[in-house]
């Protein structure tokens, strides 16, 4: 099925833009929450603790978001529907 709206190049990088804004929001939400938790379950946190906790939830969060943004612009560009065309 071909979409029925192509999206210009320009409307797709800005749209990802603005997705990635949002996520890079709840990275920092998410980090924030995992801080607290082992905050809340072990009390004070060594520094290098904190560092990992950081860069660990941090990293993974922001790879599936773009994983996932890189998928739905994918879709939006039309480049799936290119795949499922049977070759004549």
């Amino acid at each position: 099925m071909e979409n029925p709206i192509p999206a210009s190049q320009t409307a797709l990088r800005r749209r990802y833009k603005r997705m990635m804004a949002w996520m890079v929001l709840a990275t920092i939400a998410t980090v924030i929450g995992s801080l607290g938790f082992l905050y809340m379950a072990i009390g004070a946190l060594p520094i290098h603790m904190v560092i990992a906790t950081c860069v660990g939830v941090g990293l993974s969060v922001l790879l599936g978001s773009v994983l996932m943004l890189l998928v739905f612009i994918s879709n939006a560009s039309g480049h799936d529907a290119d795949v499922n065309m049977p070759e004549e």
